[in-house]
């Protein structure tokens, strides 16, 4: 049984670095700048947390919620499956698929990252 655990933890770690390494890492302004370029891509962006939030919605369960901030430019980032447990503050490194525009019902959102990673950075 040990074995097989151990290779789980491998091909996790394989998929995580693989995901890792086909995100294009860009800044929040260009991103901004060129919303186009980026819709539907997997990114990866750094800044700095405000407005974190935590929350439970109906089907989707928990949810993180946060504004990522960089050089006076911000993007909005949600994680879907879990609170991250972290703060207003915090620097960042998010992997996710940005979206420019999405209508979900009756709501209308922009620029926002669907993220699938959040590491913290020192």
């Amino acid at each position: 049984m040990q074995k097989r655990g151990n290779a789980v933890l491998v091909l996790f770690s394989l998929l995580l670095s693989a995901t890792w390494a086909a995100a294009q890492t860009v800044t929040i302004p260009t991103v901004l700048h060129h919303p186009d370029q980026y819709d539907g891509k997997v990114i990866s962006i750094i800044g700095t947390i405000a407005a974190y939030k935590e929350s439970v919605a109906g089907r989707a369960g928990e949810y993180t919620m946060f504004r990522l901030e960089d050089g006076g430019s911000s993007v909005t980032v949600y994680y879907i499956g879990k609170h991250l447990g972290l703060k207003n503050g915090v620097r960042v490194r998010v992997i996710g698929t940005y979206s420019a525009f999405k209508q979900m019902g009756q709501f209308t959102y922009r620029n926002q990252l669907g993220a699938q990673e959040v590491q913290v950075l020192p």
